[in-house]
């Protein structure tokens, strides 16, 4: 019996353990836990940490199997979403995502989009919206997966004149920019594109940066990484919320940060995005703090490169919020600690792309803590009643220590306290 390499997750059920993230990856896990709990978590499946660990020890192959698997259920996702992988007027695209059972710098960030190529276009009535979106996808993939500089590309953005370059023209000069760049032909196919997304999340697990964050933080037994396929949400606005303030933990707030499109652009700082800071225990909201969002990053139902709203309103309403919050607050209760989601809302429908655990929130609160407990020392030190500051050696402190030396610290030396005692 063949090893099963890949777990499904959606319409209310996973198959993999939500518990196991040395097989499903951080990402996998906390997936396949919102789908068990009933959570609007668009459908998709996991590759599991194994055949990463499989690619890496038999010189970048695919285990036995893994292609068949993986054949199978992108045909298993089509019939759960109602779509074509990549075919017809209302394709299904997919998100891609690296996802190890420890989270780290260095591994390959989201690829969207998946599924869309040339000839896509031709299916649907206007192609117009097609372009724009497949640009993105094209940058988006020599980026991510073969590692091209973002610059290169916007270079190519505008003519001589500095006129912005006609969608479907930029498109050629992108995959002739991409054939120069890496001496391979542009993927041509929604299942070649798949494959090569694929072998560059296994790939990520020994980049440079990965290698040395996991010397650094000292990590032992993380043996490779998950890949997550998931079908894509067409999110209008999406973002991330907090349900704690990482930057004051004890201000019992939530954070919530959006922006028109896809979460990418907030994730991956492109935007800078609107801000809502809510109170904990009345969800009222306490701040708002308007973003700049002139630039998003689209499925191809809202194909644009623009913002599809004046970036001087706010990409959320009130009611809007209050209802992500609370969505965050439920994860929270259902995880049993604060986590940090990444959400999307498409036709007044809200999706889950991700939870997990605030990073750094203990330390954070300890620090916090801390610096609460300084204040009020050095407020009581401040106060009518007289003490000590320190104790210590003058000698040691100023070791030639002048006239004025004296002249200024003597002020601050009286037998009621001050400086305290020096000798």
């Amino acid at each position: 019996m063949s090893n099963q390499w890949i777990y499904f997750f959606g319409d209310g059920s996973a198959e993999g353990d939500p518990t196991r993230k040395d097989v499903l990856g951080g990402k996998g896990a906390s997936l396949a836990a919102m789908t068990a709990a009933n959570l609007p978590v668009p459908a998709g499946f996991t590759i599991s940490v194994e055949a990463c660990r499989y690619y890496h020890d038999h010189g970048g192959q695919w285990p036995a199997g893994l292609d068949s698997q993986l054949r199978t259920y992108i045909s298993r996702l089509e019939k759960v979403t109602g779509r074509p992988f990549g075919r017809s007027a209302k394709p299904l695209l997919v998100s891609v995502r690296s996802g190890a059972a420890v989270s780290m710098p260095g591994m390959m960030d989201t690829l969207l989009n998946c599924g869309l190529h040339p000839e896509l276009a031709t299916e649907l009535e206007d192609d117009s919206r097609f372009w724009p979106a497949y640009a993105q996808f094209i940058q988006q993939f020599g980026k991510t997966v073969a590692d091209m500089s973002e610059e290169s590309f916007e270079a190519l953005a505008h003519d001589a004149a500095g006129k912005p370059v006609p969608p479907k023209q930029l498109c050629t000069l992108f995959m002739e920019h991409y054939r120069k760049a890496t001496g391979k032909a542009f993927p041509a196919t929604a299942w070649d594109a798949l494959v090569q997304c694929v072998n560059a999340v296994f790939e990520s697990w020994n980049n440079e940066r990965a290698i040395i964050y996991r010397k650094s933080q000292d990590i032992h037994g993380v043996e490779g990484t998950a890949v997550t396929v998931q079908s894509m949400f067409p999110s209008e606005v999406s973002g991330i919320a907090f349900t704690a303030n990482p930057g004051n933990p004890l201000a019992d707030e939530i954070l919530i940060e959006s922006a028109y499109g896809l979460g990418e652009a907030v994730v991956s700082g492109m935007v800078s995005p609107d801000l809502f800071v809510l109170d904990r225990n009345s969800l009222a909201i306490k701040t708002r703090t308007l973003g700049k969002k002139a630039f998003a990053v689209t499925s191809l139902e809202k194909a644009s490169g623009k913002a599809p709203t004046d970036m001087s309103a706010f990409s959320l309403s009130d009611e809007q919020v209050v209802d992500i919050a609370k969505l965050a607050m439920r994860l929270e209760e259902y995880f049993g600690y604060k986590v940090d989601i990444e959400w999307g809302v498409s036709d007044g429908k809200y999706a889950l792309l991700q939870a997990r655990k605030i990073a750094g929130l203990d330390v954070a609160n300890d620090i916090e803590v801390g610096r609460q407990a300084e204040i009020k020392r050095l407020t009581e030190l401040a106060s009518k009643k007289r003490k000590v500051w320190t104790s210590h050696n003058l000698a040691e402190t100023l070791s030639a220590p002048t006239p004025l030396t004296w002249d200024v610290m003597r002020r601050f030396m009286t037998g009621e306290g001050g400086f305290g005692k020096m000798y």
